[in-house]
């Protein structure tokens, strides 16, 4: 947020601009917003391929990342139950573990 912050004075744009932008492209379908626990968000371009998220509970880094074991196995999971799988949101939440 520092980044954002000390530009935000060099260009003389003021936050609340930067959140009235940051809504319109949600309400224009160019971002999507993900709220994680712990009250953190993050906005993703919806152009985006389909990806899931790791996230650190302590650190608060989150990791996009796709692996095609796991679609299966939700699909799998879908067809068991008689449905057939049209979307899906996947987060994982851990600590990192010491090497």
């Amino acid at each position: 947020m520092n980044y954002i912050t000390e530009f935000l004075k060099l260009t003389k744009i003021s936050i609340a601009t930067v959140y009235r932008t940051v809504k319109l492209f949600e309400e224009s379908g160019i971002l999507a917003k993900h709220e994680f626990k712990g009250g953190k968000a993050r906005y993703e371009e919806l152009n985006e391929g389909h990806h899931d998220h790791l996230i650190d509970v302590k650190s608060g880094e989150i990791i996009e990342f796709v692996d095609e074991e796991i679609e299966k196995l939700q699909k799998k999971v879908a067809e068991k139950y008689g449905y057939k799988l049209v979307d899906h949101k996947l987060e994982l939440y851990g600590v990192k573990k010491k090497s």
